[in-house]
């Protein structure tokens, strides 16, 4: 058993040759085994100008683990790409987001769960088949989240990511 101390406190229960952390270092405390892990944390811009006034990231990477914040397809001009269309929406949105992760080492093979939230059910198969597009191969687990409306009422899906680098299918 290995007691992890870092910003996240818990225990892992694991052989020496099991636990080869990346960024870590053994160490031990008190006759015990510990695992000290400080992972580095990078920002990442999405290009929209709400993310400065409201305070959050489109993307946070802490160390292997990425964090992707549900997105719609709100345009750089402030327009929603595709009204109407739920396709056309989770493919912008997808697009837009793969190749954010891909400007920053993180490759759509790595995404390890997907969130979706749509604003009717009837749009489920619509969505699939721009999700499919993008993760048919590596399939990622994926959540699909019926909700009463998003900020517009153009907006039909929004979409959220995790991945792991190095966590390839």
């Amino acid at each position: 058993m290995f007691n992890y101390f870092g910003k996240n406190r818990g225990t892992i229960e694991a052989s020496k040759e099991l636990v080869k952390p990346q960024n870590g270092v053994f160490r031990k405390v008190s006759g015990k085994e510990e695992i000290a892990m400080d992972f580095e944390r990078v920002n990442i811009k999405g290009g929209s100008a709400y993310e400065d006034v409201a305070g959050y990231s489109r993307i946070v990477k802490a160390g292997p683990f990425v964090y992707v914040s549900g997105t719609t397809s709100v345009t750089p001009e402030g327009t929603v790409y595709g009204e109407g269309d739920p396709y056309e929406q989770a493919k912008y949105i997808f697009n837009k987001l793969v190749g954010l992760l891909e400007e920053n080492g993180v490759s759509r093979e790595e995404v390890v769960k997907v969130n979706i939230f749509a604003t009717k059910s009837s749009y489920n198969n619509e969505i699939t088949r721009a999700y499919s597009e993008y993760f048919k191969e590596s399939r990622p687990c994926c959540t699909w989240i019926g909700i009463k409306e998003l900020n517009r009422p153009t907006q039909l899906v929004e979409i959220e990511m995790q991945a792991i680098v190095g966590a390839k299918a």
